[in-house]
This record gives structure tokens, sequence and C-alpha cells, in this order.
């Protein structure tokens, strides 16, 4: 692919500000520049370089033990919602970078030199300008945030401040990720963990998945069996109804 077709964005973030409770419409958008739709190859696993850190999480509300696990959970919801998937890599050796053929997940003071303002996270794409085909993609959260892990309503610590739930915030990121925009902006109202502000929503929404089908397609291999006709992919997987065996 010529040098010359590769463009970058920066995604619309994850804001700070609470939202209020939702009517549950389909509104979802997709992110979009120069009139094409961003998006993965379909036949692509979008290998993520997890680096955000191996420390334990204090006050741990849902089981996360890591960043690196609270992370690795918020990007594998999305597999098997459409013909698009998620791998890990555990490695964190890659530096970060524009434009280094990694897709870099971190905390940082700055996404590449520039100030947060209001948002938490920022996701950031390098894409193929005559197709659209995302070539690269990285995510940033602000590490001068207080985050957690939890589920359920925002919560804050004992002096009022906001306590962050960085699962909620990086699902929403990886969302943006797969090319997924906020249904909310322009007034529209949705349930959905893509809208532009953190509310009680913590979890992947009905909105949130039509979207992602109408950009990939549905997802072609079953829960736990292969059938005529359907295919796996790299980087898919098949797990038994009792949770034991993975092909």
């Amino acid at each position: 692919m010529s040098p010359r077709t590769k463009a970058a964005l920066l995604a619309l973030t994850a804001t700070i500000a609470v939202a209020a409770a939702t009517v549950p419409l389909s509104a979802f958008r997709v992110v979009t520049s120069g009139g094409l739709q961003l998006r993965w190859p379909t036949s692509r696993a979008i290998v993520l370089e997890m680096q955000l850190g191996s420390a334990p999480v204090e006050e741990i509300f849902d089981g996360s033990t890591t960043w690196h696990s609270v992370g690795t959970a918020a990007a594998t919801a999305w597999n098997a919602l459409a013909d698009v998937n998620f791998t890990i890599s555990t490695s964190g050796t890659h530096e970060t970078g524009r434009g280094n053929n990694v897709n870099n997940v971190f905390f940082a003071s700055t996404y590449y030199g520039q100030p947060f303002g209001d948002a938490v996270g920022i996701t950031l794409y390098d894409y193929d300008a005559d197709t659209g085909i995302i070539l690269e993609s990285d995510i940033v959260f602000d590490n001068a945030r207080s985050w957690k892990s939890y589920r359920g309503p925002l919560r804050t610590a004992s002096d009022g401040a906001r306590l962050y739930d960085l699962r909620r915030a990086a699902t929403h990121e990886f969302g943006h990720v797969l090319g997924l925009g906020h249904p909310d902006d322009g007034g529209q109202s949705v349930t959905a963990i893509m809208n532009s502000r953190i509310n009680e929503v913590d979890t992947i929404q009905q909105d949130d998945i039509d979207g992602l089908t109408a950009v990939y397609g549905p997802h072609t291999v079953t829960p736990d069996r292969l059938v005529a006709g359907s295919t796996m992919r790299a980087g898919q997987w098949l797990t038994s109804l009792n949770g034991r065996y993975r092909l």
C-alpha cells in the first residue's frame, strides 16, 4: 500500500460528563472521513498491544485484578458480535507511537504531546485515504484521572471526586477502534455504550451491536459449534456451552 494514501484521524472521545437516562431508539453512527466509512478488513484479526500495566487494581469492585485484565475484558466483549475480532498481545514490548503499525493501548499524561482537555480517553486512527480501511488505531487514557473498575452506577470518592471506570471507558474506546461513532450526537437519544457522555450504561447495548453488524455483518460462527457453510478466521474461537473446552 502506497504511503501517500495514509491519513490520520482523531476519533470523537469519551467525555467526563454524566448523561441523563436515555430512551432506547436505534441511532448508531459510524466514523467517516472524506465520505469514507472507516473499518477494518473483515478477514483481519485486530491485534491490540495492551500496555495498561500489571499493577493491581485498588478497591476492586468487579473482580478485575490488573489494568491489563480490565482492558482485555473490555476489548473481548466486542468479539463474536459481528465478523470482526480483537486479539490481545501480552508482550507489551513495542514502543508507543503513531504510524508504527502497532495498535497501542496505554496510559499517558498527553496523547502524543496533545492535552486531553475534558476527554478521559482518545482513539486515533491511521487509515487508507483511498478506501477507508483502518491500518492502525491507538487508544490513550488520561493517567491524571482517578481510575477504578466497577459495574453499575457511577461512583465518587469520599472527597466527592469522580472515580472513573476504566472498563466502561475502554469498552467505549474499543467501539471507536472498530469504527463506531457517538449515536447521541445531533440530539439523538439512545441507550448505548457508545454515547458521548459517560453514564450508567456499562455494557455493550443492542444499538452498539446494530452499528457493528451494519459495518461488518453478523458473526458467522455460532457460540459452540461450527455449522455447515460457516467459517472461522484468525482470532476467532468456539467455546463449549459448559465453558470447559475451546476450539
